[in-house]
């Protein structure tokens, strides 16, 4: 009795320290056996403590073979059920293991992407304006959108996600897809649990990371639309309540000084100018100077006092509810033309920012008086 007691103890002492070695030294190995009997799904929020299950089960029947073999003294001849006790469960335990995961992993991801999701940010990759702060540091002013509980727009995502149809699994090594034109980082609220989805919108469809290293290509008619109306507000000045105006007279060490919106005076006077009948096609040189800034290859340097950003936003706080939209305006005082949501737009932007103008000729003065 006393030997059988000896070995539980053993065999669960061993499958204790797996478990642990599991969730620590062999996490990435078992992480990716793992990974391997999934199809196609998002595994950023799976449960991680399968790879401690599977150090349990695999260090406990190791051990409970050795203990057999080494304490006990059983040849195998002699003793062949233990011996295939033993490795059964060797075998079958991980087996099972993985089976379980299988079913957990699949079944969370499904249900928590069939609820509709609680939060959505969107930024717009390329199409942003950065200034120049320090040597180490800069900020970028965008075209982005952030929804949170807002059952309209959101109801309209969740269906959008589950149309997506899997069109292409492209596996690790494989040539890279490029720079996406838009992502997206979902939250969802499924059953008090805490479940994230990253998506990036490119030409030919949606983009998503999976285990394994591996990317999805993904179709949505539905989320294809939910983008475009998404496009459209973004693109239309009219619907943007708030501007504020950036330049590089207002940096101060690391950061911009405060900035006061704009006028609804000066915002209205803003939209009458950017109109279709305001619309410029410039040379190439201009356009390449402009998507240098627009494209995040360069920022706005304190040198470059001719250009302009505005930054565009619309927000809405209404208890648990939130909707932001933001967009901006690129503008070379110089050329007098202006960069908003792919078009370019030529006016003077003197008149309106009557103010801001005043102070930043003062800058300029103070400027050229000093290099004198």
């Amino acid at each position: 009795m006393k030997i059988k007691i000896d070995k539980l103890v053993a065999v669960g002492g061993s499958g204790l320290l797996g478990y642990y070695m599991g969730l620590s030294i062999f996490q990435g190995i078992f992480w990716r056996w793992l990974m391997a009997v999934l199809p196609p799904i998002n595994d950023r929020n799976l449960p991680r403590n399968y790879t401690g299950f599977l150090g349990f089960a695999i260090a406990a029947a190791l051990c409970y073979i050795a203990y057999t073999w080494f304490v006990e003294r059983q040849p195998v001849a002699k003793n062949k059920r233990q011996y295939f006790y033993g490795t059964a469960a060797l075998l079958l335990l991980p087996t099972l293991l993985l089976f379980a995961f299988r079913l957990h992993a699949v079944g969370f991801v499904r249900a928590a992407e069939a609820t509709t999701p609680t939060k959505l940010g969107m930024r717009y990759q390329q199409m942003s304006a950065g200034f120049s702060l320090t040597d180490s540091s800069s900020i970028f002013l965008g075209k982005a959108v952030e929804l949170r509980m807002d059952e309209e727009y959101l109801a309209e995502l969740g269906k959008g996600i589950q149309a997506m149809k899997i069109e292409k699994i492209i596996e690790r090594g494989e040539m890279g897809i490029g720079n996406p034109e838009a992502t997206l980082w979902l939250s969802y609220d499924y059953n008090g649990r805490w479940y994230s989805k990253i998506i990036s919108k490119y030409d030919n469809g949606f983009f998503e990371s999976i285990g394994g290293g591996r990317q999805v290509l993904y179709g949505s008619e539905a989320l294809e639309a939910f983008m475009h109306r998404l496009n459209i507000e973004l693109g239309d000045i009219n619907s943007f309540t708030e501007a504020k105006v950036y330049h590089t007279s207002l940096i101060e060490g690391a950061e911009f000084k405060e900035i006061e919106a704009m006028s609804e005076s000066e915002l209205g006077q803003l939209k009458e100018e950017i109109k279709v009948d305001n619309r410029y096609q410039p040379d190439n040189e201009i356009v390449e100077a402009f998507s240098e800034i627009i494209n995040e290859r360069d920022y706005i340097d304190r040198n470059q006092t001719h250009l302009y950003v505005i930054a565009l936003k619309r927000q809405i706080i209404d208890n648990n509810r939130s909707l932001s939209f933001e967009n901006f305006i690129l503008y070379d005082d110089n050329l007098k033309l202006a960069f908003f949501n792919g078009e370019f737009y030529k006016f003077d932007i003197g008149p309106l920012f009557e103010g801001i103008y005043q102070l930043i000729s003062t800058f300029l003065f103070y400027l050229h008086m000093k290099l004198l």
